[in-house]
């Protein structure tokens, strides 16, 4: 991903609010979600996202039911620790999908700046991003 490239584009035109930095970045993204590499990671990130939810929630419900229903605390806080360890490892999927999704994205949009944005600083044609 070419950063100077993109920040030469974006210039000051990059939103520094956070509502209107969302509408920006959902805009970029809508302009590339058809590329392969981005369905592909967008799929990907919203799978790990609704399984980390799932597995929150399992240690919760699971957590608490096994609780009441085992007997030693041993096995109890060998249950609860694989649930965590479920919960931690989704977790941090979903984190690293999500921030692979952004940088492919952000490389997909530098690389088609056109050849003069990318090593002038004077872009004629700045894209409304706010």
């Amino acid at each position: 991903m070419d950063a100077d490239a993109l920040r030469r584009w974006f210039g000051k035109t990059w939103p520094s609010e956070p509502v209107a930095e969302n509408r920006a970045w959902f805009k970029l993204f809508k302009e590339t979600e058809n590329d392969p590499a981005v369905h592909y990671l967008h799929r990907e990130f919203l799978f790990a996202r609704d399984f980390a939810g799932l597995a929150a929630i399992f240690l919760v419900v699971f957590g608490a039911a096994a609780a009441f229903t085992m007997r030693l605390p041993s096995v109890l806080g060998l249950y609860i620790g694989f649930l965590i360890l479920q919960f931690w490892l989704a977790r941090h999927a979903a984190a690293t999908y999500g921030n692979r999704l952004v940088c492919t994205v952000l490389a997909r949009i530098a690389a088609s700046l056109p050849d003069k944005a990318r090593k002038s600083r004077k872009a004629s044609s700045r894209p409304q991003v706010a």
